[in-house]
């Protein structure tokens, strides 16, 4: 059935949404506490980082949280190594603001 399927993209739009909000906190804590001097990139708008992040595996975006990535290093790493480059291409393309 389809329900599996909209059930786990809710959870990738939820997983996501949750990293968006945790880079802009993370950018304001920065940018305060560096000032504007620092070229701390701009996060893309919601929507475009929720599109590109939702083709990842759930265990590589729970992966892109530092404190995830520090506690399960072995994990991350291998969880990184099985996605497809062109979702990891495509998420790093709009990060990048292209």
């Amino acid at each position: 059935g389809s329900g599996a399927a909209t059930a786990s993209a809710a959870d990738a739009e939820k997983n996501c949404g949750a990293l968006h909000d945790f880079f802009k906190k993370m950018m304001a804590a920065l940018s305060k506490k560096f000032g504007k001097a620092s070229k701390s990139k701009k996060l893309p708008p919601r929507d475009k980082f929720i599109e590109a992040c939702k083709v990842l595996p759930a265990d590589v975006v729970n992966c892109m949280n530092p404190q995830v990535a520090m506690k399960e290093q072995e994990k991350c790493k291998k969880a990184k190594e099985k996605v497809d480059p062109k979702a990891i291409a495509k998420f790093k393309a709009i990060m990048s603001g292209k």
